[in-house]
């Protein structure tokens, strides 16, 4: 059986590592792309919003949004990949604690404490209101706001955390004894921690002898976002909400997010080489991508949901566009269905999806059963998956 390729970004603050390399998916080694150059406050270089969507999962290290990490402009296509496109995005903060600039990156000025409330604010900067509060713990009453009050507006890519940051330990913490992952039920039965075969020995691999780690990311609690699981916890650091969760999953939109609260995976080599680090990140990566991979042309993905769907069900068909820039939203995208049948329905029409960067969408109800033959195409641009259901 031929092997799937994916596409992994690595945005880190690590300088000499700066080449993106296409590998066979069942190594999943980590590939890193620098955000700071020679000089102090270089732009950010990395593929652009045309290359950027050719990734299948995006690793985001200790950078932030600002000098030496993200722009504004960056950060949003990433939300949008995730959210329309169906990539994969990993939260790896470190120590340095430049993640927390997600919770800092603007600030409000109350003016009218009559008509401004949380969900108001939230809506005029983009933001969930969930996450407008995780950025401001000390405001006790949000239906009291004062005039004069500063607030701190998180960017809109916060709202994919599937954790609460503790603002009050932007470095995270750190202990003298070696800590480790403590598995939740959740943690046992996901495919993405199956380390070993017997479910015994992965159990005693993760609680006793896989090596552990001194630092965490200084997180509250998990978020409520859909499909939201705690894997892991922190064996021993707890709060008021409980033990710290430190592998955390969601879905966002079409995609998935984790959250990974330690720096500390590449001491799993230890005694064993790559047995364990190269066959955790694999299982992270193929379960982010695969919706990616069902169906590919040249310069175009078409992704369905649901991804297998029943009689007379509606279905929604989704096409990516790698190349944007060739079509900048003004060509029609166009799909021909074939039926079982054999019947074909024409000219299917799809519309572009807002700030989505290059996603278009239909909805075709299935009349029969069997198997459909989509045909996708941009008419005027060499862009044509085919997939078949």
């Amino acid at each position: 059986m031929d092997a799937v390729v994916e596409r992994r970004l690595l945005l880190a603050p690590v300088l000499g590592l700066g080449e993106v390399i296409e590998s066979d998916q069942l190594k999943a080694r980590d590939f890193a792309v620098p955000l700071a150059g020679p000089g102090e406050g270089e732009a950010v270089r990395y593929p652009g919003p045309v290359a950027l969507g050719d990734f299948d999962v995006i690793f985001l290290g200790d950078v932030g949004i600002g000098p030496g990490g993200l722009s504004d402009q960056q950060a949003r296509q990433i939300r949008a990949l995730v959210e329309h496109q169906s990539a994969g995005l990993v939260f790896m903060p470190g120590p340095l604690g430049r993640q927390m600039s997600f919770y800092r990156w603007k600030t409000h000025e109350v003016e009218d404490e009559e008509s401004e409330t949380r969900e108001s604010i939230a809506n005029q900067h983009g933001v969930a209101a969930r996450t407008l509060e995780y950025a401001n713990p000390d405001v006790e009453d949000w239906d009291k706001l004062k005039e004069g009050r500063r607030l701190f507006i998180p960017h809109p890519l916060a709202d994919l955390l599937p954790v609460v940051y503790d603002t009050k330990k932007p470095l995270g913490d750190w202990t003298r004894t070696e800590s480790r992952f403590s598995l939740l039920p959740e943690g046992r039965l996901s495919p993405l921690l199956l380390l070993e075969e017997d479910e015994f020995a992965n159990d005693e691999l993760w609680r006793r002898l896989l090596p552990g780690f001194f630092w965490h990311a200084g997180v509250l609690r998990d978020a409520p976002l859909a499909g939201s699981q705690i894997l892991a916890i922190h064996s021993t650091r707890r709060n008021r909400f409980g033990f710290l969760p430190l592998l955390v999953t969601a879905q966002t939109g079409n995609g998935h997010v984790l959250f990974m609260g330690t720096d500390s995976a590449w001491r799993w080599r230890r005694g064993v080489e790559d047995r364990y680090h190269y066959a955790f990140w694999g299982q992270v990566v193929r379960w982010m991508g695969h919706k990616r991979k069902l169906a590919t042309g040249r310069g175009m993905r078409l992704i369905l949901t649901p991804e297998r769907p029943g009689l007379k069900e509606t279905v929604k068909l989704e096409a990516i566009i790698g190349d944007w820039a060739g079509v900048g939203g003004k060509d029609r995208v166009i799909g021909d269905i074939k039926r079982p049948d054999g019947t074909v329905m024409s000219g299917v029409g799809f519309r572009q999806v807002e700030g989505s960067f290059g996603t278009y969408e239909a909805y075709v109800k299935l009349e029969r059963a069997g198997d459909y033959a989509i045909h996708i195409y941009t008419p005027d641009q060499v862009k044509e998956p085919d997939g078949r259901r």
